[in-house]
């Protein structure tokens, strides 16, 4: 139920070395359960899940220095969210400057 639910986000990049660095499944989204008044996290997204569009295609990552260390398996970085309407919106941040948008249906 709207305002029970508390979400947070992990990008899984070292941005303290340049160039800025993915980590391997470092990352992540998740959420807890204030109702319950649990302190343990649910993954909502894990690196290493397959991502699919909007067409329900899975989609590979491009970039030749993200494949290096995660392979063609797109890993998102969520570094924020908000809540409207019973969707969850995440936004990514990606070294690379390019990013995108999960949509999470709650």
């Amino acid at each position: 139920e709207e305002g029970q639910m508390l979400y947070a986000t992990n990008v899984g990049v070292n941005f303290g070395v340049q160039p800025n660095v993915p980590l391997e499944d470092m990352s992540n989204v998740v959420r807890f359960n204030l109702t319950k008044g649990s302190v343990t996290p649910e993954a909502v997204y894990t690196s290493g899940d397959k991502l699919r569009n909007k067409d329900g295609d899975v989609v590979s990552e491009t970039n030749d220095n993200y494949t290096a260390i995660t392979g063609d398996n797109y890993v998102f970085r969520p570094n924020g969210c908000t809540v409207k309407d019973g969707m969850v919106y995440f936004i990514e941040t990606r070294p690379d400057g390019l990013g995108g948008l999960l949509v999470y249906d709650i």
